[in-house]
């Protein structure tokens, strides 16, 4: 009995985060900056008024994902392969010659425990960005912003290699048999030399060291207060965000794939204050992805889990909408420092993909549903109320924010640290 090597046909992994939300996390939500230290603030800036601002963070924790059944785990530990008696079965039928050969030797059925080891994935995903934002008050109710986020996105990915038993088996067994010899030397494969070379041969860019900037979407806010009183505001606040970011590369397997896509968000945002140093917040939204075209690598089937270049195709995409909503509380002291936390949820539908060839487009949806819960904690230091006392020089706010996914499915867990400056003339 002779066994062919073994080609490693089926290396699948998600090195970079791919169901990131857009306006979710990164901080590139374009919020303009008005007047209030509160989270989820319902104020507009005063007609007139101009207010530049950036926002500036890195977000971490994206190596780790909430799975469909909401456990967490690394992206290593979930994209491991494991090259057991029945795998290597199904990459290299003949093997199932060396399983039976193996099982005739005593009682302990050595074929089904042969095992060419595991294949981990180490990998180390990280995000910084900048965001400056320009908002004008157009009128004593209505605000009008604009800007853009500017990302820096690196990842390394090591491949490793541990746990193989074919050399102790075939110890066990002796080297009396040629065709057992010589089917033990097929299964000595170096599974990381293995995939680099199947990732390369269909195309793939190298994995490894990545280490890009870019440009993501520019975002328009359009926020109305349509109801004012001394306890109550009412805000609606609508974002667009129009693809001018990098397409996603489907030749690139750490490819964010997180910009060049447009949608219409719409919010309602409610502010109550409780009492003097204590303003309670609320908020629901709605967020539409517009249908658009675009490149991407289809499976022939559910084996076919590493396409190949010439099953590129512009495939139509309606990526799936959001809903979601949270509430936070923010407690001012001294009129110029103030205490904000909050938590926040939304579900978002599966995403639909459609072409005109022989493909199996429904693989390319599967595990796009996602929902999460968002917790968030923030801190602000606000010149605003004492530069109208004539005590500081210019009015500003300079605010620190965190926020953690602290639950969700098909999600990764993000978790943002953002400083956001504001200055207003």
């Amino acid at each position: 009995m002779k066994a062919n090597s073994i080609q490693a046909k089926t290396f699948r992994f998600l090195v970079g985060p791919k169901r990131l939300s857009l306006f979710l996390g990164l901080g590139l939500q374009i919020l303009a900056a008005s007047s209030s230290q509160a989270m989820d603030s319902a104020d507009v800036l005063p007609r007139g008024i101009y207010s530049p601002s950036i926002r500036i963070g890195s977000v971490s924790g994206i190596g780790q994902e909430y799975g469909s059944d909401g456990a967490l785990q690394s992206l290593g530990d979930i994209h491991t392969m494991t090259f057991d008696a029945k795998k290597l079965i199904s990459l290299q039928p003949q093997v199932a010659q060396l399983v039976s050969a193996l099982n005739q030797f005593g009682s302990q059925n050595l074929g089904d425990k042969i095992n060419l080891g595991y294949l981990k994935f180490n990998i180390q995903p990280q995000i910084n960005y900048y965001a400056p934002v320009f908002a004008r008050g157009m009128t004593d109710r209505w605000t009008l912003a604009i800007g853009a986020p500017v990302i820096r996105y690196q990842n390394s990915v090591a491949l490793e290699s541990t746990g193989s038993n074919i050399d102790a088996i075939h110890a066990q067994v002796g080297s009396s048999s040629g065709q057992l010899n010589s089917a033990f030397e097929s299964l000595k494969v170096n599974l990381v030399a293995q995939a680099r070379q199947t990732i390369a041969s269909l195309g793939y860019a190298p994995v490894g060291q990545t280490n890009k900037s870019f440009v993501g979407d520019v975002q328009l806010a359009s926020l109305y207060q349509f109801y004012k009183s001394d306890s109550h505001k009412l805000l609606s606040k609508t974002l667009i965000g129009l693809p001018t970011g990098p397409e996603p590369d489907p030749n690139d397997l750490t490819d964010l794939g997180i910009a060049n896509q447009s949608s219409i968000e719409q919010q309602l945002v409610y502010n109550y204050r409780l009492f003097a140093p204590v303003t309670l917040a609320a908020k629901v939204f709605y967020h539409y992805n517009i249908a658009d075209k675009v490149n991407k690598r289809v499976p022939m089937d559910a084996n076919d889990t590493l396409p190949a270049m010439d099953q590129t195709e512009k495939v139509r995409r309606k990526m799936g909408d959001a809903a979601g909503g949270g509430v936070s509380a923010t407690y001012e002291m001294f009129s110029r420092l103030a205490l904000s936390a909050g938590l926040e949820f939304q579900t978002k539908g599966g995403d639909h993909y459609s072409g005109s060839m022989p493909y199996d487009y429904a693989m390319l949806e599967a595990g796009t549903n996602s929902n999460y819960q968002l917790a968030k904690f923030g801190i602000s230091y606000s010149t605003v109320q004492s530069y109208f006392r004539q005590e500081s020089f210019m009015p500003f706010i300079a605010s620190f924010e965190y926020s953690d996914i602290i639950s969700g499915v098909n999600m990764p867990r993000i978790t943002t640290n953002e400083l956001w400056l504001t200055m207003f003339f």
